[in-house]
């Protein structure tokens, strides 16, 4: 629908939609006084309805300083399918009006008492004529769709991390309970794995020890059949001493002494297998003509051969 509002110098398009407001045209410099007035305000009005969105009005109601017969006809040889008409109201009862008469003069502080009677009674919604960003200027909040996506977006997502803080929190808990559970673990392992090298140590001790039993056994055992079998050979002849029974850096045995007669040297020497009678010297004891000996006899092969074969 079209509200066409022409006043003597200037007139105004409102356009609605059912009974909603849609579209106000700027003031048009074109009123009752001016040159071809009814054909300009009829072009006007086809340049407004291409700015509102509108491809055909269903209503033109006229009012103001203009509602001749004439003008309302050409209203209707350009629009044939609309319905054309003048503003009335029926509940304003005017009396004694002759074609002189001003009563258009008072149309708009009349609608505006009529719309103001209308608002109290809440039968319809107020018209507010201010332009659009001064009505922006005016509210408290000035928030479009976008405003309003970006506080439901915010909204969401504090819920979201707010829960995620929790969940977080809640696994760093779980998390530092784990840890402290394999730290103890691990000090518990810590000293048993103490206590086994402790226990290693004393097993390689152990085994350094019987290494060193086995070998101090095998030792005395060569050292006690070889002593036996220098103390035979030497019971039966009382010419010959022994001064010193050792092993040298090569662990070697030597046997030192003293004899009166050089045979009992050699005998002794050929008892030992590969053994080396490496000196036999005069050396007399006071008044006795003696020589002293010295006999390699060898390792411990060679001493269990002599002992073989002894």
């Amino acid at each position: 629908s079209l509200i066409l509002y022409v006043g003597k110098e200037y007139s105004k398009l409102i356009f609605l939609s059912g009974k909603k407001l849609h579209h106000i045209s700027p003031a048009l410099s074109v009123g009752r006084n001016s040159f071809n007035a009814h054909n300009v305000i009829v072009s006007k009005i086809l340049l407004e309805m291409e700015h509102a969105g509108f491809s055909k009005l269903d209503k033109i109601i006229i009012c103001g300083e203009d509602d001749s017969k004439d003008f309302i006809t050409i209203i209707k040889e350009a629009y044939p399918q609309t319905k054309v008409g003048k503003l009335a109201f029926d509940e304003i009862e005017i009396i004694g009006m002759d074609s002189f008469s001003t009563v258009s003069s008072f149309t708009i502080p009349i609608a505006v008492a009529d719309e103001y009677y209308d608002e109290l009674n809440k039968s319809t919604g107020g018209i507010n004529l201010l332009p659009k960003y001064i009505k922006e200027e005016q509210k408290p909040f000035r928030f479009g769709w976008q405003s309003y996506l970006m506080i439901l977006l915010i909204f969401v997502t504090s819920v979201f991390l707010s829960f995620k803080i929790v969940e977080n929190k809640a696994e760093i808990k779980n998390k530092k309970n784990e840890i402290r559970l394999l730290r103890e673990t691990v000090d518990k392992n810590r000293e048993k794995v103490n206590k086994i090298r402790s226990y290693r140590n004393k097993i390689k001790n152990v085994d350094q020890t019987k290494i060193t039993l086995g070998r101090l056994s095998n030792g005395t055992g060569i050292f006690s059949s070889d002593i036996k079998k220098l103390a035979d050979f030497t019971g039966s002849r009382k010419n010959l001493w022994i001064s010193e029974f050792k092993l040298d850096q090569d662990k070697h045995i030597q046997i030192s002494g003293y004899t009166l007669s050089r045979q009992p040297v050699k005998e002794l020497s050929d008892s030992y297998k590969q053994s080396l009678l490496q000196n036999i010297i005069y050396e007399p004891l006071r008044d006795y003509r003696a020589f002293k000996f010295l006999i390699n006899v060898g390792g411990k092969n060679n001493i269990t051969a002599g002992k073989a074969t002894r």
